[in-house]
């Protein structure tokens, strides 16, 4: 009511839209009250979700313009991934026929593959912000 009552400053307006949501609704012919929020499906339902949507339209607009990175690249390639490559095909290169590549070094290509697995290939160079609102009423 407060988002409307900034808007519309005819009062019996806004009396009728408060009357709207205290309506209630009938459930198997039996009249209950509205306890929280505008019942689905009634008339204003879509209109003041539009209106609470728009307020928080605009509170993620102020988010986005706050936080956003306007950094083309959003990510850059972490080093020490590349390190971790650099020796595993510097290693594969020295012993390129797989059949006569001795066995520790075939080891340590192994747990060279294995620590790179756990290493990020691109670390956070911002952050990035996207809202997209999707209603259905």
């Amino acid at each position: 009511m407060n988002l409307l009552e900034r808007k519309i400053k005819d009062q019996r307006f806004i009396d009728l839209i408060w009357k709207l949501i205290r309506a209630g609704y009938v459930e198997q012919g039996v009249k209950r009250d509205s306890l929280l929020g505008v019942p689905q499906g009634g008339i204003i339902s879509p209109i003041l979700s539009n209106i609470y949507l728009h307020e928080f339209d605009i509170f993620m607009d102020e988010l986005i313009k706050e936080h956003h990175c306007k950094v083309k690249d959003i990510t850059k390639r972490n080093p020490e991934y590349d390190k971790i490559t650099r020796r595993i095909q510097y290693l594969r290169d020295q012993h390129q026929d797989m059949k006569t590549r001795p066995k520790p070094i075939q080891k340590q290509i192994k747990s060279l593959i294995k620590e790179r697995n756990s290493v990020p290939s691109r670390l956070p160079n911002g952050v990035r912000l996207r809202y997209i609102r999707y209603a259905d009423d």
